[in-house]
């Protein structure tokens, strides 16, 4: 690869990341174009030869949210199949790291309502990336599809309520009763699988 092509990737690198980031810690309308080049160190007039429109910047920045999402999920996991997979899974989202540094987690909770009224091309991405997290935890249970939207989506509720309050105690409350309610849940399961 020439010097030039190299920086370019390095420089879309550094956008995607910034953006990702900030995405997840201040929503699609809390991001701006000059906010994502500064904080990529970059000048705004860079930014249309990696991007047509914000538009095409959240879509790939939601993409890389969700990869450092399953990436964040799946080391928390490795090896691990079935019930370990999953109480490995859930313990890792529903944690204290994971309330606390939300540019870093997962965009389902800071961006889901946010993504419901974007245009098409978003909702599309961020199903896609929910099939594809749904597919994953799917080989490695062998949970059914209901039985994991279930789960997802009350762990997501879960963060989303825990990151609302305002009182500690509370927030570690609801990410310890969901998470002891899910593997508890999950238990009864297999054992009628059985």
């Amino acid at each position: 690869m020439d010097g030039r092509r190299e920086r370019k990737t390095r420089s879309h690198e550094k956008i995607v990341q910034a953006a990702s980031k900030m995405l997840r810690a201040h929503g699609v309308s809390g991001i701006s174009v000059d906010k994502v080049m500064e904080g990529a160190g970059l000048t705004r007039g860079g930014f249309y030869a990696h991007f047509q429109n914000k538009d095409e910047l959240v879509a790939t920045a939601l993409d890389r949210a969700f990869a450092d999402q399953r990436k964040m999920l799946l080391d928390a996991a490795e090896p691990k199949t079935g019930k370990a997979f999953l109480e490995a899974v859930v313990s890792c989202y529903l944690s204290r790291t994971h309330l606390e540094h939300p540019n870093q987690g997962c965009p389902l909770p800071p961006l889901a309502a946010e993504v419901a009224r974007s245009g098409p091309i978003t909702r599309a991405v961020f199903q896609r990336n929910i099939d594809q997290l749904l597919d994953l935890f799917q080989k490695r249970t062998g949970l059914a599809r209901d039985a994991l939207l279930s789960i997802l989506a009350t762990c997501v509720g879960a963060m989303t309520m825990a990151r609302a309050v305002g009182d500690r105690a509370l927030a570690d409350e609801i990410l310890r009763d969901v998470r002891e309610e899910i593997l508890g849940e999950y238990s009864k399961r297999a054992r009628t699988r059985a």
